[in-house]
């Protein structure tokens, strides 16, 4: 649901695309220790508003991270995205 969103929100630039789409891993893959909000839009990200926020309570587990960062490296690569590009799509059919 949040890849379509952002996919949505930056139809006309591929690196907006391309930061926004891989913000929801950084997100999810941060810890109290190595917080990587660089991408989180603010104004959704609670590490910009609650000054006591746990990474621990939101993360996944580095291992599934791991996993799913395989994934996140196909579809947040140019190609893919550069099809959705204007509302294009990535299905042939």
């Amino acid at each position: 649901m949040y890849f379509g969103k952002v996919i949505r929100e930056n139809l006309d630039d591929l690196q907006k695309m391309k930061e926004a789409a891989w913000s929801a891993w950084y997100h999810v893959a941060s810890t109290d220790d190595n917080p990587m909000h660089d991408f989180c839009d603010p104004d959704h990200c609670r590490i910009y508003t609650d000054f006591s926020y746990r990474h621990e309570a939101h993360s996944l587990p580095p291992a599934v991270c791991a996993v799913i960062k395989a994934a996140y490296d196909e579809i947040c690569s140019e190609e893919p995205l550069r099809r959705t590009l204007n509302g294009g799509a990535t299905n042939a059919n």
